[in-house]
């Protein structure tokens, strides 16, 4: 659905892939689920954040227990999303985030 917006998606297999994220230019943004093989989200988020500090992290995560609240009061830079959620509610967030 977002590349029939018009984004550039780029898909990686699990967490590990993370250095090939270094090779796009431009990231807008990074959507990215917290449960995945090799690693979590937030494991990825941190070191995407260091490489990429101004880049927006949205983590879409179906359970949400209250040590990943605690997890991510300290991680401002990510943006958590609660799955299920509706391609509306998807389309609006990137598009703000993008900018």
């Amino acid at each position: 659905m977002l590349r029939e917006d018009g984004h550039v998606v780029r898909a990686l297999a699990d967490a590990v892939d993370l250095p090939q994220l270094a090779t796009l230019a431009g990231v807008g943004v990074l959507l990215a689920a917290h449960e995945m093989p090799g690693q979590n989200g937030l494991w990825l988020a941190d070191r995407f954040h260091r490489a990429y500090p101004a880049v927006p992290i949205v983590l879409l995560t179906a359970y949400c227990p209250a040590s990943l609240h605690r997890e991510l009061a300290v991680r401002p830079f990510i943006r958590l999303v609660e799955k299920p959620v509706g391609y509306g509610e998807l389309h609006t967030l990137i598009h703000s985030l993008a900018g």
